[in-house]
């Protein structure tokens, strides 16, 4: 039999504030039923945001370099959790609500890192990442090939082979391709994250980067450096537009409150194929690009 003089558990006498202050106060004009169904949500939203906090998975994500391209072959180990890089140079941390608490109070964690090198996983070190800020789960970039970890022999891995990044084979085209080499960010753009499409003048919509016919989507950049890309990343061109003036448009994604630091590329396009005079958009960023003529094969 309960004491009669213990306290009411506060749990219930939040629910019961919620119930008779919000819940009655604001939605007293409808039916008892619709309060009821109200106040049913409510609970459910409760109980499983608590469970979200307490049993809930949660995603941080970063990119990882290598001298201005993206590292492959790459693996973060992180207790029993195995998380790829993907040809991005993009991977994915899933951390447990213990583990994601403790990162929001450092603002930092240990990954260790893992290649793949002639069938034998190696160990290139591990490294401290800080958060990018308080309100994105982003890790800040980490460039392997500047840091000054060594390459040692790690433990032999329990599960999970690393597979290479790999692209089919690009069969030739009856179109001219446009290859996109290698970005160099001007000083007026700090543009982290990029979709990149080309206009082409009395054609309607704009063409994708493509990379083995399918859409590349965003692309990590970086300010202060060359950053090459090895997909090979292209645009389809129709021989007919050669010695014409097109557009590349660089929309940045990374702009907070949508605040980009959008750009455009414009440039002529050679009647013959080769490598183009670097265009200069309108914040000082320079690209490379190749016109392959068609019927030739594009290499990577």
């Amino acid at each position: 039999m309960a004491d009669k003089g213990a306290s009411p558990d506060p749990r219930w006498t939040l629910l019961d504030d919620v119930f008779n202050k919000m819940i009655v106060k604001n939605f007293k004009g409808l039916p008892k039923w619709l309060q009821a169904f109200v106040y049913f949500i409510f609970v459910m939203f409760f109980i499983t945001t608590a469970y979200r906090l307490v049993a809930g998975q949660y995603v941080v994500h970063g990119v990882l370099w290598e001298d201005g391209k993206y590292a492959k072959n790459c693996e973060i180990r992180i207790g029993e959790g195995f998380f790829t890089s993907n040809s991005k140079g993009i991977y994915y941390v899933v951390l447990g609500p213990v583990d994601y608490l403790s990162l929001t109070v450092t603002r930092s964690a240990n990954l260790p890192i893992v290649r793949r090198v002639d069938g034998d996983d190696m160990k290139l070190g591990t490294f401290k990442v800080a958060m990018m800020s308080w309100s994105s789960n982003e890790f800040e970039e980490l460039d392997l090939k500047h840091s000054k970890a060594k390459l040692t022999t790690a433990s032999p891995a329990m599960t999970f082979d690393l597979v290479s990044s790999a692209h089919a084979q690009v069969p030739i085209s009856r179109n001219d391709r446009l290859v996109l080499q290698s970005i160099t960010l001007g000083a007026g753009s700090k543009s982290r994250l990029a979709e990149f499409k080309l206009d082409l003048p009395q054609r309607k919509g704009k063409s994708p980067l493509l990379v083995s016919g399918t859409k590349v989507g965003d692309l990590p950049i970086r300010p202060g450096m060359t950053v090459s890309f090895d997909g090979p990343y292209y645009f389809e061109v129709p021989t007919s537009y050669r010695g014409q003036k097109v557009q590349i448009e660089l929309d940045d994604q990374s702009g907070a409150f949508f605040i980009g630091y959008n750009e455009d590329f414009d440039f002529t396009l050679p009647r013959a194929g080769g490598s183009i005079k670097p265009p200069r958009g309108n914040r000082g960023s320079t690209l490379a690009l190749t016109l392959v003529p068609a019927g030739s094969e594009l290499k990577r």
